[in-house]
This record gives C-alpha cells, sequence and structure tokens, in this order.
C-alpha cells in the first residue's frame, strides 16, 4: 500500500506501509500530529510508460524499491507496484504457455510417428 502526495498536481512524496512501520518504531512520532511531508519518501522513482513488464522488474530488483511512478510527456500518469507488475508477468507467461500448448500439445504427440516410405 502506498500514498502518494502531491503538491499543485504533482508528485512530491510517496508514503508507504514499509514507512509506517520505521516510523512507529521511532518514539517521536505521534500518528495523530506528524505530517506527512516530515515522514514522507522525497526521492521518487520515475520510469517511462513505455516500459516493459520485464524493464520494470529490472527497475524494482536492481532499484529495491516497491513502487515506481509511470510518465508520458513529462507528467505522471500513474503509480505501479512491485505486485502489480509481478502479477503482469505471471499473466504474460501463462498466456505464452497456453499459446504454445496449442500449437503443440500432446494431439501432436499422439498423432506423430516415422513412417517409412511405402514401395
Amino acid at each position: 500500500r502506498a500514498i502518494l502526495v502531491t503538491r499543485d498536481d504533482n508528485p512530491v512524496g510517496i508514503w508507504t506501509e514499509r514507512d509506517l512501520m520505521r516510523n512507529i518504531l521511532d518514539v517521536a512520532f505521534d500518528p495523530n500530529t506528524t505530517r506527512i511531508d516530515t515522514v514522507m519518501t522525497k526521492a521518487l522513482i520515475f520510469a517511462p510508460h513505455t516500459d516493459t513488464v520485464y524493464n520494470l522488474m529490472d527497475k524494482f530488483l536492481g532499484l529495491r524499491v516497491r513502487h515506481l511512478l509511470i510518465e508520458k510527456g513529462g507528467e505522471t500518469i500513474g503509480m505501479v507496484s512491485s505486485g502489480d507488475v509481478m502479477k503482469a508477468s505471471i499473466q504474460e507467461k501463462d498466456g505464452e504457455l497456453k499459446q504454445l500448448n496449442t500449437m503443440v500439445g500432446w494431439d501432436y504427440y499422439e498423432n506423430w510417428c516415422w513412417r517409412p516410405e511405402s514401395k
């Protein structure tokens, strides 16, 4: 879970459940009075809208983040989580597997056999 924090429609930070868990351990953290802008992550990481699932997976793994902001034409158009990308990757692989199974299924193997030329 994550909350994108914006100012004048521009993203300025993100506050995640990971941030909350870290904040709760801080004795100075009071959820009733602490302002989000003092505890949010301000170093935002963007990815272009043209990135593939595999490019996004590389970014999540390489940068060790769980959320990426997606931009198009210099504007933020959304946010994607590592879970979203993992789900998309699994769906893509499932589609590829189904396609392969229709091309080369058991029928193909059961009906294939070497037949010597008849004379």
